[in-house]
């Protein structure tokens, strides 16, 4: 079909009495060959450079699996032949210098390609300004709108060619030509128009501005794929058919993101004080809130999407089968969430600029129900409370020097009493961590890591289950997205190469399943 346009387009050309001597166009259609069969045996083609430099870089990237290649060093610059026992390739998979004669005679292959074509690729053109054209014509004659059945459709191409030729002045020039007088909107807008796009151009010029558009991309890219691989496999053609286990589409659970803290203006407010219950550590569901100010209380349970886990059932005493929840093994009634953050906002609504109170809320329960409130967008529970305040963060001002901040520590050193109620994320916090930690310990007896490298890989909320499903997935590539995915600023662990490649080469000898 293209083939067959551009030979339709070209001799137009000609019949209109205009030689074609050169085409610039990419190297993916027979469209010199059919022009030069059946128009003119004469004509050049020249490559364009976008396409050309894209086509050899994804031929590159279809390698990407493949983690070895032979070296072919000179020891002029070469530091691997400098210093052959102390030199470590950092930025290469594992740490180790490429060697596998398969992929280095797909590559040979890939290169002398383009090598045997070293005098064709000296002249590349550029379809770019084409390319441009194509967006514009777009914008003014829709493809999604059926403007080819109407008599607009060469206006609107007409009108995309002047503005290509003669930039947004043709407003002006098609005006005076049909001895009509601008009107002081048209000139107006044809001003502004033509300013803005002066100021683009120039700042598309800018090196910042390069910078910052590349910066962006990667950051996109990045961005997605750490989603891609935390939320394994979710799409492909006949995966219903190929049997996949539970595994290739289990969550790695996300880095937990604090709230964002900003004072509160002088008023006067209500101290409401709550307590979440949920189904795990991180951004789990909600199953109970609870909320109290003097005598008025507040309590309800909530019908999680998702199973509870142990841990939580052992610190809450809260378990749901799917259709009757029970706590301390009694039923209680529940709700959905929608209707019980309801709920919850009548009870705030009696109050007076309530501001909701709890111990460690900035790490867990305010995340936990602002992030509950963001699948209720339409009920705006925000509307009915000023913000949240942390009484951790009060007491450590109040008692500088004290050892232990939990709430049993607490009321024993103010009110000299023994409290018997626990911490829940405290507890969580501390299960969760212990397990993670206990289960990377193969890493550790096998000196992959150190002991403070897999406390800190537990306290990210990873285990050892979490990085096989990363390297089941994407081999050294997913742990490196696992570690280094970007939390406030900082890397979820890290982002030395050294312990990245350690634990992918520890995961490859002792754990490595093929892909499926």
């Amino acid at each position: 079909m293209e083939p067959a346009m551009a030979v339709n387009i070209l001799t137009t050309i000609k019949d209109k009495g205009h030689e074609v001597k050169t085409l610039v166009m990419d190297d993916d259609t027979m469209t010199i060959s059919k022009f030069r069969s059946e128009v003119d045996k004469t004509i050049q083609k020249c490559s364009d450079k976008n396409h050309t430099i894209k086509n050899f870089t994804s031929s590159l990237y279809a390698l990407q699996k493949d983690k070895t290649l032979q070296r072919k060093c000179d020891v002029s610059w070469c530091r691997y032949l400098q210093h052959p026992e102390t030199y470590v390739p950092r930025n290469l998979p594992y740490g180790k210098y490429l060697s596998n004669q398969d992929l280095f005679d797909r590559l040979l292959q890939i290169f002398t390609t383009y090598a045997e074509k070293s005098d064709k690729l000296l002249t590349l053109g550029s379809t770019q300004s084409n390319e441009s054209f194509n967006g514009l014509v777009s914008v003014k004659n829709s493809k999604n709108r059926f403007y080819s059945g109407s008599e607009s459709t060469s206006h609107r191409v007409a009108a995309a060619v002047c503005q290509k030729n003669l930039g947004e002045e043709y407003l002006l020039q098609t005006h005076e030509e049909l001895s009509l007088s601008p009107g002081r909107q048209t000139e107006r807008h044809v001003s502004i128009q033509k300013k803005r796009k002066e100021r683009e151009d120039s700042l598309r010029r800018t090196v910042a501005h390069k910078r910052r558009r590349n910066e962006l991309k990667h950051s996109s890219q990045n961005k997605t794929t750490t989603t891609e691989m935390r939320e394994g496999l979710s799409y492909k053609t006949a995966v219903d058919l190929a049997g996949y286990s539970s595994e290739s589409t289990e969550e790695i659970p996300s880095p937990m993101q604090p709230v964002e803290q900003t004072p509160l203006p002088t008023a006067c407010y209500t101290h409401v004080y709550f307590d979440l219950e949920t189904t795990g550590l991180g951004l789990a569901e909600i199953t109970q809130i609870e909320a109290v100010h003097n005598r008025e209380e507040f309590s309800i349970y909530v019908e999680p999407k998702v199973p509870i886990s142990l841990a939580a059932t052992k610190v809450t005493g809260i378990t749901y089968d799917g259709t009757t929840m029970f706590k301390n093994g009694k039923p209680v009634p529940c709700y959905p969430l929608e209707h019980a953050l309801s709920k919850f906002q009548v009870f705030l609504q009696k109050f007076n600029n309530p501001v909701l109170f709890a111990h460690n809320c900035q790490q867990f329960d305010s995340v936990v129900l602002c992030h509950a409130m963001q699948s209720v967008p339409n009920l705006k529970l925000e509307e009915s409370f000023c913000g949240f305040c942390d009484t951790l963060h009060l007491m450590k001002g109040i008692l500088p020097l004290q050892k232990s901040y939990s709430q049993e520590a607490l009321v024993d050193v103010i009110l000299n009493e023994k409290y018997s109620a626990h911490d829940a994320l405290e507890d969580w916090q501390k299960t969760l961590r212990q397990e993670n930690f206990i289960s990377l310990q193969p890493l550790v007896r096998g000196k992959c890591i150190s002991e403070n490298m897999a406390k800190k890989i537990a306290n990210s909320g990873l285990c050892l289950h979490h990085l096989k499903l990363a390297f089941h997935r994407d081999s050294h590539d997913g742990i490196r997205i696992l570690f280094s995915e970007k939390t406030n600023g900082k890397a979820r662990v890290t982002n030395r190469t050294k312990i990245i490649s350690s634990v992918s080469q520890f995961l490859q000898d002792q754990f490595s399943v093929p892909k499926s």
